[in-house]
């Protein structure tokens, strides 16, 4: 069973008319892609924090971007294997 958000991807799937195992390969990189940059935030929030340049708020906001993206990242891939 589809949910709502796997039919978005599903119709731009089938809109394009590209083959389905090469855009699954595709929809993994991107999710790998973006688990990726996530886990690149906090080290360059870390690195800021040191030089003086972020303070604990930003901190905090760069963390819970990270964790947003890693999700929505894994989510993606989750949704290639499926």
């Amino acid at each position: 069973m589809r949910g709502a958000g796997n039919t978005i991807f599903y119709s731009f799937r089938r809109q394009r008319g590209a083959p389905a195992a090469l855009e699954e390969n595709h929809v993994h990189s991107v999710g790998r892609l973006l688990q990726m940059v996530a886990l690149a935030i906090p080290l360059l929030a870390i690195l800021m924090q040191l030089s003086g340049g972020l303070d604990v708020k930003r901190m905090l906001v760069a963390a819970v971007a990270a964790i947003s993206l890693f999700y929505i990242g894994r989510i993606i891939e989750g949704y290639s294997k499926a």
